[in-house]
């Protein structure tokens, strides 16, 4: 992972100006699901969910850093895709059912004119994602998940490691209003970050 100081990520994520990360919110379903599904006893909910949370403390030190714009989303489904977007290049591996991610291939893309490439495909998918009101974004000054309708004004908020009061929207409290798009059933991008250098 990018806390790791031997990560591939994290000197990205040291000297980048913007980052754009996604990772799976262990309190979902998703989480519960991917834990149930890998053999290996060391991964639990509990194990992503101490993963997830120094991830959340390595990024809010990074967000201290002048002119550092980093922003974090928290999906809920189970993950498809490891992606790591990084200028013209994007880093691909597929989490499959049963298996850790870290002992499956990685594939390197290269944004090119060419229109065999895959890199635009995942860069789409990760701009789709991002862009989906129904994961909320996660506020690393006050440690809550933020929850927007689909005009991109905020219903409610849900502090971490906590439990969605309404499990369908994912908000702990916070009016309902009308045109909150409901969570997507979409399993596109899972642990997606896209940096800017």
């Amino acid at each position: 992972t990018f806390v790791d100081p031997k990560g591939d990520l994290h000197a990205a994520l040291q000297t980048c100006r913007t980052a754009k990360i996604m990772l799976l919110d262990p309190e979902s379903r998703g989480a519960l699901e991917r834990a149930r599904i890998i053999p290996d006893p060391a991964i639990t909910q509990e194990s992503l969910r101490r993963q997830v949370r120094e991830a959340i403390d390595f990024l809010a030190a990074l967000r201290t850093v002048p002119q550092k714009s980093i922003q974090l989303k928290l999906y809920p489904d189970p993950p498809l895709w490891k992606l790591a977007i990084l200028g013209d290049y994007v880093w691909v591996q597929h989490y499959h059912p049963g298996l850790d991610v870290q002992v499956l291939p990685e594939y390197v893309f290269v944004h090119r004119q060419d229109p065999t490439s895959l890199f635009p495909a995942f860069y789409q998918y990760f701009a789709r994602r991002w862009n989906d009101p129904a994961i909320p974004e996660y506020d690393l000054m006050k440690d809550e998940l933020v929850y927007r309708d689909a005009a991109g004004d905020e219903v409610g908020r849900r502090r971490f490691g906590s439990t969605p009061a309404d499990p369908g929207l994912g908000v702990a409290h916070g009016r309902s209003r009308g045109g909150w798009v409901r969570r997507k059933v979409a399993r596109l991008i899972s642990g997606a970050i896209a940096f800017r250098p």
